[in-house]
């Protein structure tokens, strides 16, 4: 992807890109970084993260130079993805086609729609983390064992 507005933001800066629609995952998404970053990751969270410039640019661009795409899937989260503009389905199709490490977090109650669009299709295969109030602590390590770091060779 080319960069057509300046972005400080370094390439590798962050281990995992946290992806969530905001309405039903934001204090999820929060929770998880802040106990993702207490034990050394590098966690982008647009609200936190993004700066000035074009977000979409800067949003997909992040994800190219992330190698963990965390998307926290809440009930009725991935509706509104029949529409190509839609910014969760977006991030999701990007991930898969630049084959990120993605890695579901499913909250209570959620559950895949019977029919996905051709391009974020695949989400449902990849292996994900059941979100635990209760035994959050047992979650975040399944999360942390589950995460590829960039020096390591993609497993075959």
């Amino acid at each position: 992807m080319e960069n057509t507005h300046s972005d400080p933001e370094l390439p590798g800066q962050y281990d995992i890109f946290i992806s969530y629609r905001r309405e039903g995952g934001a204090a999820e998404a929060r929770l998880i970084r802040s106990a993702l970053q207490e034990r050394g990751s590098r966690v982008f969270l647009d609200v936190e993260n993004l700066r000035s410039g074009y977000f979409d640019e800067s949003l997909l661009r992040h994800i190219e130079n992330t190698p963990n795409f965390l998307v926290i899937l809440s009930p009725h989260s991935l509706d509104n993805c029949a529409r190509e503009v839609d910014w969760l389905r977006r991030e999701i199709s990007c991930a898969l086609k630049l084959k990120k490490n993605i890695l579901p977090v499913l909250l209570p109650g959620f559950q895949f729609p019977q029919e996905l669009p051709a391009d974020i299709r695949d989400l449902p295969r990849h292996q994900a983390v059941d979100y635990s109030h209760i035994y959050f602590a047992a979650m975040i390590a399944r999360i942390l064992e589950n995460l590829r770091r960039e020096a390591q060779p993609e497993e075959i």
